[in-house]
């Protein structure tokens, strides 16, 4: 099955530094808890790789 990856952005930076990161990679599972929670509704801000 494919990996979820997130669209990181970083405070501070323009957004061409924006980058995929894979979930796994994500070492805060509190972050990913909070980002499902706040976004719920949409999946638009993160890709299934198939």
């Amino acid at each position: 099955k494919g990996k979820t990856s997130y669209l990181v952005t970083y405070k501070g930076l323009d957004h061409n530094e924006n980058t995929w990161i894979d979930e796994e990679q994500i070492t805060d599972r509190q972050l990913i808890k909070e980002y499902n929670r706040r976004t719920k509704t949409s999946t638009s801000k993160n890709y299934v790789n198939d």
